[in-house]
């Protein structure tokens, strides 16, 4: 096995002392290379974390909306039963929750702040049961308001649907602003990652050429130079890394308190920025042998 994979071993060992040797023959360059790709792979992992919180925000929102049916005052506790089942087999339901008068009573109290006031200045509860009912997708609201204006037990409709349409509205500018803003920055990254690699790779412009003109294999020409821009997407993936790990407690709180100002009721902690972190970091490794891949082939190409 090992004499089989000996001449492998050997062709990729020498490839590595060559970019090594590219890479310590001008660190100052190289270095520069690498901080670049570290600010490229920082501010697509920043953007991402905001992102991602906007978008978290929004949907959680989007989710809270819910349609709110009145029911007969009088109605039977079986009939209710019975409706509570028939809208939750549907498949656009998510939740139906059932809000008894003294529920609805005491959401009106702590909204005007008069917990102990109200209920005690109102001899008779006016407030009808309701049934509180999400969806799974709020597009499907018109169709859920016209079934429950048919259903005999049901005496009137909370008027959300311009609320339904401003929330659909404002989720979904924040998706599409929240990917544009993403592909922006990704592209940026991408672009500047294979900038970065391409210069410095541009010193050794006549060492390829000079091998181009000599009938060298194109794989062998390349394979040092590929290895060269992985080394310079490694170490600009592990400064990110570094980087976003050592301020990750405190940009997380950030974060945190962004989705809270946003929705208090949205969940926090909902993502393992690790692993973010680490993907994000990661992508700077292909990217940057890609772009030793596009100088090389471009150098080659001015023979």
């Amino acid at each position: 096995m090992k004499d089989r994979y000996q001449p492998l071993l050997t062709i990729w060992g020498r490839a590595f002392k060559k970019a090594y040797a590219g890479i310590s023959r001008n660190i100052y360059v190289s270095t520069a290379s690498v901080l670049s790709i570290a600010i490229a792979l920082t501010t697509l992992a920043v953007t991402s974390g905001l992102v991602m919180v906007l978008r978290g925000a929004a949907t959680h929102i989007q989710a809270q909306v819910s349609l709110v049916a009145y029911l007969e005052k009088d109605i039977h506790p079986e009939a209710i039963d019975e409706l509570m089942g028939v809208f939750q087999n549907r498949l656009e339901v998510k939740t139906v929750k059932l809000i008894t008068p003294e529920e609805a009573l005491g959401r009106l109290s702590y909204l005007m702040g008069s917990q102990d006031i109200i209920p005690t200045t109102i001899e008779r509860n006016p407030i009808p049961p309701s049934l509180e009912i999400t969806l799974n997708h709020l597009e499907d609201a018109p169709k859920m308001v016209t079934l429950l204006q048919e259903t005999p037990l049901v005496t009137s409709i909370l008027n959300t649907g311009d609320t339904i349409h401003r929330v659909n509205l404002i989720v979904s500018a924040v998706r599409l602003v929240g990917a544009i803003v993403f592909i922006l920055f990704a592209l940026f990254a991408i672009i500047l990652i294979s900038l970065t690699v391409g210069f410095a790779i541009r010193g050794r412009r006549e060492e390829i050429q000079v091998m181009g003109i000599v009938g060298a294999p194109i794989t062998y020409i390349m394979r040092p130079f590929i290895l060269e821009g992985l080394l310079y997407g490694l170490g600009g993936g592990i400064i990110t890394l570094l980087l976003m790990f050592s301020f990750n407690p405190g940009f997380t709180t950030i974060l945190n308190n962004i989705s809270f100002f946003l929705d208090p009721l949205t969940p926090t902690n909902i993502y393992n920025w690790w692993y973010i972190w680490m993907f994000i970091s990661s992508i700077g490794i292909p990217i940057g042998a890609l772009g030793a891949i596009l100088a090389t082939n471009r150098y080659l190409k001015e023979i």
